[in-house]
C-alpha cells in the first residue's frame, strides 16, 4: 500500500505516536492511586469493560462519566447498583483507579508487518521505548511483535536495557497476524504476576483489513480475538494509525476489555485524546461482585448503574453457580 504520511500527519509520526503512547504509560505509572474527592456530577455514561470470573465471583473494569464526558470521581460501593441478567445483586466492592505500591505486567505489542510504513514503526519505537524507561523496579513488560507470526521478542522482564535492545531489534516485514497477536498477548497479560496489567498495541491496520488479519492468524478468527480481549481482565489501549486502520474491530477490542481505541490521524488528535485518556486511566473503577446463587453455565450480561446512567458488558460461565444450602 502507498503511504503519504504529508496528508496523514501535521507532525512527524515518530513524535506523535510517541508522545500518545508515553503519556499513557506516564498517566499509569505516576497517576494511579489518586484518591479521588467527592464530585455532584450527573454521570450521562457508565462503561463496563473487562468482565471476567472466578467461580462464584464476578470482576469489571467501570468508567462513569458526566454529561461534559469527563469522569465522576468520589464514588463509593454504595453508589453502584448491579444486575445480572436483570436480577439485582448486593454486596459490589469498588476500588477507585490503581495503588501506586501495587506493581504492573505490561504488553507491549507492536505491528512491525507490512502494512505499516517506515515511520509509523520508526514512531512505535521511540515511544516504547521512552515508555520502557518509565517503568518502576517492580513493574515488568514484555515485548511482542505482529507479522506473519506474533513474536514474543522479549519475555517479562524489569530489565529496561534489554527491553529497548528489543524494540531496537525489530525488523518489519510480513504479513498482519492481529488477530491472533490478541489472543496470544492476552494470555501473556493473563499469566503476568503483577495486580495490574495493561497492553498497548500499536498497529497500522491497513491493506486488505478483514481478510489480512485472519489470513495471516491461522485458526484464530475475529471472534476469538473479541472474545479474547473482552475475557482477559487487561484493558487494551489501541492506537489505530492510518484512516485504512480497521476500526470497527480495533475500537471493539479496546472497549470489551474496558480500555480505549485512539485514531492516530495527525498531531492535534493526538493531543486532544491524550487528554481524555488520561483522565479515563486516574479514575477507572475496579468492580466485584458475588455472581447469583444457580445462576446456570452460559452467556449472560451484567448491568452496571451509577449516578443516573447504566452500562453493560457480557460474560459467560462454563458451570452453574452453586445455589444456596437448604
Amino acid at each position: 500500500m502507498t503511504h503519504n504520511s504529508a496528508h496523514r500527519w501535521s507532525e512527524s509520526p515518530n513524535s506523535a505516536v510517541s508522545r500518545l503512547v508515553l503519556g499513557w504509560v506516564c498517566v499509569l505509572v505516576l497517576a494511579m492511586g489518586i484518591t479521588a474527592t467527592a464530585s455532584a456530577q450527573t454521570a450521562a455514561k457508565v462503561s463496563v469493560g473487562g468482565v471476567t470470573t472466578d467461580g462464584s465471583t464476578l470482576s469489571a473494569l467501570v468508567t462513569v462519566t458526566d454529561a461534559s464526558g469527563q469522569p465522576v470521581p468520589g464514588l463509593r460501593s454504595d453508589s453502584f447498583t448491579v444486575q445480572v441478567d436483570g436480577q439485582p445483586v448486593s454486596g459490589a466492592s469498588i476500588d477507585a483507579g490503581a495503588d501506586t505500591a501495587l506493581a504492573l505486567g505490561m504488553v507491549l505489542v507492536m505491528d512491525i508487518s507490512n502494512t505499516m510504513s517506515t515511520p509509523s514503526i520508526a514512531g512505535a519505537k521511540d515511544a516504547f521505548t521512552q515508555l520502557i524507561g518509565s517503568l518502576r523496579p517492580t513493574d515488568e513488560a514484555t515485548l511482542v511483535t505482529i507479522s506473519t507470526l506474533v513474536t514474543q521478542v522479549v519475555k517479562p522482564t524489569s530489565d529496561q536495557a534489554a527491553l529497548i535492545a528489543g524494540v531496537n531489534g525489530v525488523v518489519a516485514g510480513g504479513r498482519t497476524a492481529l488477530y491472533a497477536a490478541v489472543v496470544q498477548s492476552v494470555g501473556y497479560a493473563k499469566a503476568a504476576p503483577q495486580p495490574q496489567k495493561v497492553i498497548v498495541l500499536v498497529t497500522e491496520g491497513g491493506g486488505r483489513v478483514g481478510d489480512e488479519f485472519g489470513g495471516a492468524s491461522g485458526n484464530i478468527s475475529r471472534t476469538m480475538a473479541l472474545d479474547a480481549a473482552s475475557t482477559g481482565g487487561a484493558p487494551l489501549y489501541v492506537v489505530g494509525i492510518d484512516k485504512e486502520a480497521d476500526v470497527v474491530f480495533l475500537t471493539a477490542l479496546a472497549t470489551n476489555s474496558g480500555g480505549q481505541y485512539i485514531s492516530a490521524s495527525n498531531g492535534s488528535e493526538v493531543s486532544q485524546l491524550y487528554t481524555r485518556l488520561s483522565e479515563r486511566l486516574r479514575l477507572q473503577y475496579n468492580l466485584t461482585v458475588d455472581l447469583p446463587e444457580g445462576l446456570a453455565a452460559g452467556s449472560h450480561t451484567v448491568s452496571v448503574t451509577a449516578s443516573g446512567a447504566t452500562g453493560q458488558g457480557s460474560f459467560s460461565t462454563t458451570v452453574a453457580v452453586p445455589a444456596a444450602a437448604v
